[in-house]
């Protein structure tokens, strides 16, 4: 009977198929959206730049082991709720865990206590908090998240854009090699967050940095020379392209198509690409946007 209430229970498993997960209401606070994202085994907060629409980091939340002999999807874990408190981020996932994201050190700690103890650490809602009721939080392009299964490429994961390298190039080097730069920003005092921008030729350049260490690159306009990532891939090149230099990816559709890479340690390539058909397009089948992300963790 043991056996077979243990095959009956496998079989079950093994055959259960997840609903989609629930949308999750970023929030957004001092200019700055925070928003979840992951594919069920990684899950990710990022925070984007609300008036340049500009991502500024990423950091993993928490990874899902997934065992092999079990179907995969009934085994990933999403984040369910984000909110604010003071400068902390307090991420919920499907299992009622908890966990807080400093946002000056980004810097993740797992909530220990839960159930009947939860309620004597609640968290107080901010002005603003609310996506829902916040005029700032109209969609960044530039921004999309997409839960489920992404593109794994083959080989060790893209680490530059536009000759800065993410986790390794800092500001202090950036600041020598652009010595007039369109802007360079800091973000809310003790957020550790900062950005440049400049034009090489036509090619606009985007990078930011978390302290000193630059985690974030993106480039548009024009394509030049400028605009290559490390293996070659360039404004102004295609799909086939992409696919003939990274292989695998995932696409979306909507006013454009993006084109979305991640590899195991959550480096991340976001690829824009102009379709016939697309109203605004510029030339068909045409890469007008890329966008290399690097987790800080």
């Amino acid at each position: 009977m043991i056996r077979c209430a243990a095959v009956v229970l496998f079989t079950a498993s093994a055959m259960a198929v997840r609903l989609p997960p629930k949308p999750v209401t970023s929030v957004v606070s001092d200019g700055i959206r925070y928003s979840a994202e992951g594919d069920g085994r990684d899950q990710y907060v990022v925070a984007t730049d609300l008036a340049s629409c500009n991502v500024l980091w990423k950091v993993r939340i928490f990874h899902s082991n997934i065992w092999a002999w079990l179907e995969e999807d009934v085994q990933h874990v999403f984040i369910t709720n984000l909110k604010l408190a003071g400068n902390s981020l307090l991420v919920t996932d499907e299992r009622s865990r908890r966990y807080w994201v400093d946002l000056s050190t980004r810097r993740v700690e797992k909530v220990w206590f839960s159930g009947w103890f939860a309620r004597f650490f609640s968290v107080p809602s901010e002005p603003g908090s609310d996506a829902s009721a916040n005029p700032e939080t109209a969609l960044c392009l530039s921004e999309i998240v997409f839960p489920g299964h992404l593109g794994n490429p083959p080989g060790q994961p893209e680490r530059t854009l536009a000759g800065v390298t993410v986790n390794r190039s800092t500001l202090s080097d950036l600041k020598k090699r652009v010595p007039a730069p369109l802007r360079l920003k800091t973000y809310s005092p003790g957020s550790g967050v900062s950005s440049i921008t400049w034009n090489d030729g036509g090619t606009r350049i985007y990078v930011s940095f978390t302290g000193q260490v630059a985690r974030v690159v993106a480039v548009g306009g024009e394509p030049t020379s400028a605009s290559k990532t490390g293996r070659g891939l360039a404004l102004g090149q295609s799909a086939a392209d992409l696919e003939r230099i990274y292989g695998s990816y995932y696409r979306s559709r909507s006013r454009d198509y993006y084109y979305f890479l991640r590899w195991d340690d959550g480096t991340e390539l976001r690829v824009c690409v102009h379709h016939p058909g697309v109203p605004h397009a510029a030339t068909a089948d045409e890469i007008t946007c890329l966008e290399l992300i690097a987790s800080v963790n």
